[in-house]
C-alpha cells in the first residue's frame, strides 16, 4: 500500500498519462491536486472502488487538468486525507478529529463513495437509524394509514391534520382560561363530581371509539393494544 505523499508545488514534477485511453497500465501514478495540496496515488489503488468519482476514469474526467497533468478538486483539503486512504486501506472511512461530521458527510457524497459507505459512516458516529414501517398490504388500510400518519401526502390528510391542531390548542386554550379569576366562581372553588365524571367518560369513550375503530384492521389486536398502547393506528401495519 503506498504512502500519502502531497507533492511540493511546481510544474516539474511527473506528469500523469491522460487517461482517456483504455490502454494505460494501471500501475500508472496520478497526481490529484486538492485546493492546492497535491496527493500522488497509483490507478489501480483508484480502481478498487470503479463506481466511486475517483474510481471511474469517465468521471473524474471532468476534473483533469491537462495543462498540469493532473486532477483538480475545488474541495476539503483535511477532508481528502480520510477520502484517500479510503481507497488505500481497502474501504476503510475515518473522520478527521477537527472536521465537523456535515462537512465530512457533504465531502463522502461529492467523491461518490456510495450508499454503503455512508451508512457505515452514520453507524460508526453513532446516528441514530430510524426505522420505516412497512406499508399495510391492503389499499383501503393504506389510504387509512396515509390519511393519518403522512400528512403530506393528501388534501385530505392535511385537513384532518389541521383539524388535529386546532382541537389541542383550542383544549389548551380552555383550560388556560378557566384558571382567570374572570372564568371562575370566587365562591365555589371546588368542581362538582359530576364535572369529572364528564371528563373521565369523554376521555373514556374517545378511547374506546378509538380501538373499535381499527378492530377489524388487525388479527393481534389484543396483542397490540398490551405492547403499543399509545396509537391506535399502530394496528394499520398488519
Amino acid at each position: 500500500m503506498e504512502k500519502l505523499l502531497p507533492l511540493p508545488g511546481g510544474d516539474d514534477e511527473p506528469v500523469v498519462p491522460y487517461e482517456g485511453h483504455p490502454h494505460k497500465d494501471c500501475c500508472e501514478r496520478v497526481v490529484i491536486n486538492v485546493s492546492g495540496l497535491r496527493f500522488e496515488t497509483q490507478v489501480k489503488t483508484l480502481r478498487q472502488f470503479p463506481n466511486t468519482l475517483l474510481g471511474d476514469p469517465r468521471r473524474r474526467l471532468h476534473y483533469y487538468d491537462p495543462l498540469r497533468n493532473e486532477y483538480f478538486f475545488d474541495r476539503n483539503r483535511p477532508c481528502f486525507d480520510s477520502i484517500l486512504y479510503y481507497y488505500q486501506s481497502g474501504g476503510r472511512l475515518r473522520r478527521p478529529a477537527n472536521i465537523p461530521i456535515d462537512v465530512f458527510l457533504e465531502e463522502l457524497k461529492f467523491y461518490q463513495l456510495g450508499d454503503e459507505a455512508l451508512t457505515k459512516f452514520r453507524d460508526d458516529e453513532g446516528f441514530i437509524k430510524e426505522e420505516e414501517q412497512p406499508m399495510p398490504d391492503r389499499a383501503f388500510l393504506k389510504q387509512v394509514w396515509l390519511l393519518f400518519e403522512h400528512p403530506e401526502t393528501s388534501q385530505g390528510a392535511r385537513i384532518i391534520a389541521v383539524i388535529s391542531v386546532l382541537v389541542i390548542l383550542i383544549s389548551i386554550v380552555i383550560f388556560c382560561l378557566e384558571t382567570l379569576p374572570e372564568f371562575r366562581d370566587e365562591r365555589d372553588t371546588t368542581l362538582p363530581v359530576s364535572h369529572y365524571i364528564s371528563i373521565m367518560s369523554t376521555i373514556f369513550s374517545y378511547t374506546c371509539l378509538q380501538h373499535l375503530l381499527f378492530l377489524p384492521f388487525s388479527s393481534d389486536v389484543a396483542l397490540e393494544t398490551h405492547l403499543v398502547p399509545h396509537n391506535a393506528l399502530c394496528f394499520l401495519h398488519f
